[in-house]
């Protein structure tokens, strides 16, 4: 109803911005990375990790996560796979039925995501569906090798595939599965990823983001 009277609309995805039909008062504005950029990518611990609050577990595919993990897990007995968030694996149990969760931490809400992230390998979003998702992009500045899916919304506008991450097939768990081994059986393939990522995820940088809202208001003040 007051979309039509606005001089301009702010949208956090291309992909929000294309499905809208005020495309001529129509800009977008990515979410702003406020976490340092962490430049050292090497000598991580063997784990994977993935962030979800609590009563979006469903979105960011935990689930699915879960199951793709149960199918390779007992073929890297050194590597873990943590759940950052305030995830309940209680609220997700029948959904994953008889699935194991074997080598799963349940971590729980932290304060210092940042530092945690600086000390995993790889990060996913096993996502059925996105906006901007803050959590990937502090996730590739703190040098984590990342995983997205296809999924409706901004993940593929984030990362280009086999540039500075990968994409999995969304809601697809033998395809989830394939990409998280593709990572952890190749290391170099998990460096070049990262520094890609440190030096490509700077477009998201706060003081961009400030600046292309400080146009944006100047702009339409002078109308």
């Amino acid at each position: 109803l007051i979309y039509p009277t606005a001089d301009k609309i702010v949208f956090v995805t291309k992909a929000d911005c294309e499905i809208s039909r005020f495309h001529k008062k129509s800009i977008v504005i990515y979410n702003p990375l406020t976490f340092p950029i962490y430049t050292n990518y090497d000598n991580r611990e063997k784990n994977i990790i993935t962030i979800a609050p609590t009563n979006r577990w469903y979105q960011k595919g935990i689930d699915l996560l879960i199951k793709s993990w149960a199918l390779i897990s007992a073929k890297h007995p050194d590597w873990n796979l943590g759940i950052l968030g305030g995830v309940d694996n209680r609220s997700i149990l029948n959904i994953i039925g008889s699935v194991k969760q074997e080598r799963i931490e349940w971590l729980g809400w932290k304060d210092n995501v940042a530092e945690i992230l600086r000390t995993k390998s790889i990060f996913i979003l096993a996502s059925r569906y996105e906006g901007c998702p803050n959590s990937l992009i502090e996730a590739m500045s703190q040098g984590c090798a990342c995983i997205g899916t296809n999924c409706e919304g901004g993940i593929k506008e984030i990362i280009t595939d086999g540039v500075d991450g990968i994409i999995a097939q969304s809601e697809n768990v033998n395809d989830i599965a394939a990409k998280i081994e593709l990572l952890i059986d190749n290391e170099n393939l998990r460096l070049r990823l990262s520094a890609n990522a440190i030096e490509n995820v700077k477009r998201f940088d706060k003081n961009i983001f400030f600046s292309k809202w400080d146009n944006l208001i100047e702009e339409i003040t002078r109308k």
